[in-house]
């Protein structure tokens, strides 16, 4: 998922060294599975960086397209992976990941 841009989801800017390393890149990033929850998860972070005054769960679902129940996935995926990102990385001089945090409006 694109950060912004919904029109280059599913591609990825990759920086190699050289050719041989751009290859394996490729192969890496060609053999990783997609995850829908994840997915989920981006567009959620996406709509909400582009409402910086929240939005509703309606206004979400309009936003995001997803349904209610794949936004409360999309939410927890989200949540558990920066839960894993603190486990590993710690929260000392260390930035937090992008849409570590969800605002909703009532």
């Amino acid at each position: 998922m694109h950060r912004t841009d919904p029109k280059l989801d599913g591609r990825r800017l990759v920086v190699a060294c050289g050719r041989e390393h751009g290859r394996q890149l490729v192969d890496q990033y060609r053999g990783r599975p997609v995850v829908e929850p994840e997915q989920w998860a981006a567009k959620i972070m996406r709509a909400l960086d582009q409402h910086s005054e929240g939005l509703s769960e309606t206004e979400l679902a309009e936003a995001t397209g997803l349904t209610p129940a794949e936004i409360e996935i999309g939410v927890r995926w989200q949540a558990m992976a920066a839960v894993d990102w603190h486990a590993r990385f710690g929260a000392v001089g260390l930035q937090e990941p992008a849409g570590a945090g969800v605002l909703l409006r009532p």
